[in-house]
């Protein structure tokens, strides 16, 4: 039988977390969708809690050598970062701030 294994799993915030994950498959790390609904007790989900249920996950573990990690972390901040600036000016286009556009996607996804 295998010996245990276990990872863990850091959510992050994406604009678009397909392309992001995809990125990161395609440079060899496990990049995973977050699948956790948050509680709400019945409530109707608050934006930022609609906003978690479409973090990635990015996993790694004490068995990663030091130098993937630091790959993996500077791959995930560039693209994030390159995700916010094409996020900034599409906002600055449409003329709303940061929360405008996100009410605005999220009123898009309404039923």
């Amino acid at each position: 039988a295998a010996a245990p294994h276990g990872c863990w799993l850091v959510p992050v915030l994406a604009e678009d977390g397909a392309a992001l994950r995809a990125a990161l498959r395609r440079a060899g790390f496990d990049a995973l969708p977050h699948r956790l609904e948050p509680v709400t007790d019945g409530a109707t989900p608050t934006p930022g809690a609609r906003r978690l249920a479409d973090a990635v996950c990015l996993a790694f573990d004490p068995s990663m050598p030091l130098a993937a990690l630091r790959r993996e972390g500077a791959l995930a901040a560039r693209l994030l970062a390159a995700q916010a600036t094409a996020e900034a000016k599409t906002t600055a286009n449409a003329g709303g701030g940061p929360c405008d556009t996100l009410a605005r996607k999220r009123a898009a996804e309404a039923p």
